[in-house]
């Protein structure tokens, strides 16, 4: 029986090939349907308020192993005041999250996690002028903590993001710089100053890894 190497050497080289259908029939084909990404120019591209009083982040990026489902929880959690528990992820669902690249080394935080900074403190942003107009309050005179706003000095009146929301899709304006890796949005809420940070920063149990094990 001859070797690989022999047989190859007698055969002259070896070709592997393959073809698929025509592009524009494949898709016919296996039953899949073109889909369009969301515009990331909108704010519930990235972040909805649901009634049950969590918050559903979308991101084109993926946790492959590297903890960033738990940072992006942290992240957004910061900025809206709320626990990371409360926050959930859809990840890399090309027909719900914005085209961010995929994944690179560690682009997911340092780069990735930009529009959702800035989405989440937009959304904080919009909920507070929200709870203004419902509350009576001046927007200054009002504090958030754990997902419930409050005039200073009377916790009677106070509302909570999910009452808010309501189901109304919170579809502010965004303003978009950049593509891929480096797509990123800007609104009108502001980020926090880094030195006011209690969620960012500390260590947390892994969300991904129970499901894992």
């Amino acid at each position: 029986m001859a070797s690989r190497r022999e047989f190859l050497k007698e055969a002259g080289g070896l070709l592997i090939g393959f073809s698929l259908a025509d592009a524009a029939i494949a898709p016919q084909l296996f039953g899949a349907e073109t889909v369009t990404a969301p515009s990331p120019a909108k704010l519930d591209a990235w972040l909805r308020v649901e009634k049950n009083e969590t918050i559903q982040v979308l991101t084109g990026k993926v946790d492959i192993g590297m903890g960033v489902s738990t940072a992006l929880r942290q992240i957004v959690a910061e900025e809206l005041d709320i626990s990371p528990d409360r926050v959930t992820l859809v990840l890399g669902d090309t027909a719900q999250t914005p085209d961010q690249g995929g994944v690179g080394g560690s682009t997911s935080i340092w780069a990735g996690a930009r529009p959702l900074r800035n989405a989440a403190a937009s959304a904080r942003y919009a909920l507070l002028h929200l709870a203004s107009e419902k509350l009576g309050t001046p927007v200054e005179q009002l504090t958030v903590k754990d997902g419930v706003i409050s005039a200073k000095g009377d916790a009677s009146k106070s509302v909570s993001y999910g009452t808010l929301a309501g189901g109304i899709a919170l579809n502010d304006n965004l303003k978009v710089s950049g593509a891929g890796f480096g797509l990123n949005v800007e609104g009108l809420g502001k980020p926090k100053d880094p030195a006011s940070y209690t969620v960012v920063g500390q260590s947390i149990p892994r969300a991904d890894l129970r499901p894992k094990i």
